[in-house]
């Protein structure tokens, strides 16, 4: 019988059993806040192939919610994205942005990574939009639908000008 695997650390190219991972974990109590390894390109990762000194290209912050967008670039020159997002009318949610050890995996630009983060925060966003409409008639009277919906709307009009900004148009000379 083969060993079992309990993690496997992309960064370190390392895989641990069940007693092998404890045992670190035992020896490096702060693993998740340290750099185990360096991309050649300056980010550091932690055990959980979890990049903890990515860019932060978008950072936009509004009366109704806000959203970051992370990027890092692994050793095979490949971007990861990832992305905070909190809106009035969610907890939030997080994506890490992690360690890419695949060439197929990623994205070949940091333009690209940040677009497809910030495609994911708009998915999050028209969520909200869906569950707020379904549940519409469960809300307090008073316009609180509208109100509400209007600022999520709003913040994917953010998202989108965000999306924008991050796309290159070549424009064509006569």
């Amino acid at each position: 019988m083969g060993r079992q695997i309990h993690h496997t650390s992309r960064c370190l190219g390392r895989e641990f059993t069940f007693e092998e991972w404890g045992a670190y974990l035992k020896a490096h109590p702060d693993a998740g806040g340290e750099i185990v390894h360096s991309s050649p390109y300056g980010f550091g990762f932690n055990l959980f192939d979890v990049c903890l000194n990515p860019n932060r290209p978008v950072a936009v912050e509004s009366r109704h919610g806000r959203f970051e967008v992370h990027t890092a670039r692994s050793d095979n020159g490949r971007w990861e994205s990832g992305y905070s997002v909190r809106l009035d009318t969610s907890r939030g949610r997080s994506h890490p942005c992690g360690f890419v050890d695949c060439a197929q995996a990623g994205y070949p630009s940091e333009n690209e990574a940040i677009r497809g983060a910030l495609r994911e925060i708009r998915e999050v966003a028209e969520e909200e939009i869906r569950l707020l409409d379904r549940y519409r008639d469960r809300l307090p009277e008073g316009g609180s639908y509208a109100t509400i919906r209007h600022s999520l709307t709003g913040v994917t009009r953010l998202i989108d000008d965000e999306i924008r900004r991050f796309t290159f148009v070549q424009l064509a000379l006569f």
